[in-house]
């Protein structure tokens, strides 16, 4: 106010903006534009780019049953965004007379649509800052230094004013291009260890057949479906089987409205009618057949995940498996909001048991397509990404009567899941009753790549220590962990893409080390399929490949592949879960020794991803050496006395092997660790052998995630710490007179002398019979 109480005009546009005032501040933002300089407009060019062109990207994925409205769509709705956001922005500057009106807008605008369309497609607040401030940033530069140019151009006829004018503009172009090509290339491979020759050591028999060749059976593509499906014929009516619809509402979280609003419209029905569709791939033969369940993840909804395994189906089949890819696709992200975030896992659980329930109806239902076809005594189920966690939950529903979330809710269950195999499986997205998922009794593999850029930590590894085996079966089980360390999450699916993200996040990927589709397609149908004819067919001649260190390489030349391994036979000493204590042994009456190490403790060996601030749900030893340290020449040593505990084992002509898992930690190495192991006998009498005779240890396997080293180190580990199985025969090819048994054994000793320095984390150290 001033001396006489009569508001000044600009006081007063501070306390009231009418209509008119409203009118005037716009016509005044829009003449600011037409008059304003080059820099300015170009400026707001580049920073509106990025949000228009982003949009128009995800507009040609768009699909809302509007055909030729869904391009354009998006990019309309976000430029009219846009201008109401800039309009508003106007307005409220103008009622303050602080900032240039259109500097607000631009400023406020542009990064808030990236930002808005970015956390839409792909939610995480870390990644989409990371990518939008700088891209707006870049647009605003660009923008602003093409404007410098085109106004230099207009306001002189100077010669050198034109040159600098060109070189700016040329220089603006060359950055803008620069960058595009560094967004869209795929990064390093800077980091990618180069596979060894492969050694013998983890050789698989020369004569034993390929399992991911196709076998004797001919092949037939059958369809079962619920409804008539809006978008896939084979879904509907020419079905070789209708099924019921199944209510899915109870098992599901509560979502937003309007995702419902979108699947509803996009799928025509409601998750109380939720189908039963399957993808059949079945042997020509009367059967029956073992039956193999395939469950995709969650990819966008209006895609076709079920039909990427058809190059698995087609193989299990041809080998004599039924091999049934279940569509959950209705379950999946409506298009730009992923609304359930993994808690829907307990529905695609139940699902899976549902189809299930199919089959074994139809195994004694003479007018179906499926009449005895199906093995119900022997049954696998498979899943990938969310899907690999789903397989296992529905496992451990299967032995429920009731749904531990609603125990007003009754189970479809009591089948003969023999098996379960989890493909770059997610985890604990969902945990019935509250509680991880834990099986007992069945068999397990999960396969996840070094370089998948979606689950961007080996999380199967926590349902692999969550599997355990009762001992009150003579059945045998085992579990197993397969890490290719080039593979990628998408190309286990054929629908999927190189880039595990969708964009923008997927532009930060690093993608060069990543193996060709068709080799890491492969890798899974061999594991796949071995593991299968392994726990469906009782074919132990595979187990070689997944107790070995490293993959089979007459199979798969010069690929690096790393196990982990555990069998109901093992008679386990020491895996250091028993308490925090680190001379105690997992045997009463055993203790733990050690001298000269450098580092010596127990500890829950982390994930690579920092971000999910977790670990592998597994405890293992880390020791650490460096013979330079030893003034007396003394070896530094890590030794298990089992004098006062008393092993339990039952005596088998074959003979046993000591056993233990051990993964290298040091930063950097150009040969494989190695130290000796020394067995004492209980009349004093000792036998030495040494780890490379018997395993080579995969060297550090450095990944790098995301372009940025930067970002990588924030984000991530420089390695994901997988433990491989090593077994040293107690017979003569160790140095024994005659096969010994574990009751003989008093001491076990890791002496650290034949590698100068060293760090390992250790596990699982026992005995097993040998086959």
């Amino acid at each position: 106010m001033n001396g006489n109480d009569v508001p000044t005009n600009s006081e007063a546009s501070q306390h009231q903006l009418g209509h008119t005032g409203i009118t005037t501040c716009l016509r005044r933002a829009l003449g600011d534009l037409r008059s304003g300089s080059g820099i300015v407009l170009g400026a707001i060019i580049g920073s509106f780019a990025p949000a228009l062109g982003y949009a128009m990207y995800l507009g040609s994925s768009l699909e809302t049953n509007l055909t030729a409205f869904d391009t354009p769509l998006v990019p309309i709705v976000v430029a009219i965004g846009m201008a109401i956001v800039a309009s508003c922005c106007v307005v409220l500057i103008c009622a303050f007379h602080r900032i240039p009106p259109v500097v607000v807008a631009v400023s406020v605008a542009a990064p808030l649509s990236l930002v808005t369309l970015s956390i839409w497609v792909h939610p995480g607040p870390l990644i989409t800052t990371l990518f939008t401030i700088p891209l707006i940033a870049l647009g605003l530069i660009l923008g602003a230094l093409i404007g410098l140019a085109f106004h230099l151009l207009r306001i002189s006829d100077s010669q050198v004013v034109f040159a600098a004018a060109l070189a700016l503009f040329v220089g603006s172009a060359v950055l803008g291009i620069t960058a595009i090509s560094w967004l869209g290339g795929e990064g390093s491979d800077a980091h990618v260890l180069i596979s060894p020759e492969a050694s013998p050591l983890s050789a698989v028999d020369a004569g034993l057949e390929d399992p991911s060749l196709p076998g004797p059976h001919e092949t037939q593509l059958l369809f079962y479906a619920s409804d008539d499906d809006p978008h896939r014929p084979q879904y509907g009516p020419v079905a070789d089987e209708i099924t019921p619809s199944l209510d899915l509402r109870p098992y599901l979280p509560e979502m937003s409205r309007r995702v419902e609003h979108i699947k509803r419209r996009f799928w025509g029905v409601d998750f109380d009618e939720s189908p039963l569709n399957g993808r059949v791939w079945m042997p020509a033969g009367r059967g029956p057949f073992p039956l193999v369940l395939i469950v995709h993840g969650n990819h966008p909804m209006h895609r076709t995940p079920d039909a990427g395994y058809d190059y698995l189906g087609e193989l299990l089949a041809s080998r004599g498996f039924i091999a049934v890819s279940v569509d959950q696709t209705f379950l999946n992200a409506a298009w730009g909001n992923d609304d359930l975030r993994g808690r829907e896992n307990g529905a695609r659980a139940r699902l899976l048991l549902a189809h299930l329930a199919l089959w074994r109806r139809w195994q004694v239902d003479p007018t179906s397509t499926f009449f005895g076809k199906a093995d119900m005594s022997r049954i696998a189920l498979i899943g990938h990404s969310r899907g690999g966690e789903a397989a296992s939950i529905a496992t451990a529903l299967n032995d429920m009567e009731r749904f531990p979330d609603n125990a007003n809710l009754t189970m479809d269950g009591g089948f003969s899941i023999r098996s379960v195999v989890a493909i770059a499986p997610s985890d604990s997205f969902f945990e019935p009753g509250g509680k991880p998922t834990r099986l007992e009794d069945v068999n397990y593999l999960t396969i996840h790549g070094g370089h998948d850029g979606d689950v961007s930590a080996f999380l199967g590894l926590r349902q692999f220590e969550r599997v355990s085996f009762s001992g009150q079966t003579d059945d045998f089980y085992f579990k197993a962990a397969v890490y290719p360390y080039r593979a990628n999450h998408g190309y286990f699916n054929t629908e999927m893409a190189r880039r595990d993200m969708s964009i923008p996040a997927g532009w930060l990927l690093n993608t060069r080390g990543i193996m060709e589709a068709e080799l890491q397609r492969k890798i899974a149908a061999l594991y796949v399929s071995a593991f299968l004819e392994t726990t469906l067919r009782d074919a132990r001649e595979y187990l070689p490949m997944f107790s070995s260190p490293s993959a089979p390489p007459r199979w798969l030349p010069g690929e690096i592949i790393l196990h982990r391994y555990r069998d109901s036979s093992q008679v386990i000493l020491a895996d250091f879960e028993e308490d925090v204590v680190p001379t105690t042994t997992s045997l009463p009456g055993a203790q733990i020794h050690a001298a000269n190490l450098r580092e010596w403790r127990e500890i829950d060996l982390p994930l690579r991803a920092r971000m999910l601030a977790g670990t592998q749900s597994n405890r293992a030893a880390i020791l650490a050496w460096n013979s330079s340290d030893e003034s007396d020449n003394s070896p530094s040593y890590y030794r298990i006395d089992i004098d006062g505990g008393s092993i339990d084992v039952v005596d088998d002509s074959k003979g046993w092997g000591l056993i233990f898992s051990v993964a290298d930690l040091r930063t950097e190495a150009d040969e494989p660790i190695d130290f000796r192991v020394i067995l004492t006998e209980h009349d004093g009498n000792q036998v030495e052998a040494s780890l490379g005779d018997y395993a080579a240890i995969a060297l550090p396997l450095h990944l790098q995630t995301y372009k940025i080293p930067a970002l990588e180190k924030v984000l991530f580990e420089r390695r994901e710490i997988i433990l491989q199985p090593v077994v040293i025969p107690m017979d003569s090819r160790a140095g024994w007179d005659t096969p010994i048994d574990p009751t003989m054994i008093t001491r076990i000793s890791l002496v650290f002398d034949l590698t100068q320095r060293g760090r390992i984390a250790i596990d699982e150290i026992g005995f097993k019979p040998l086959e």
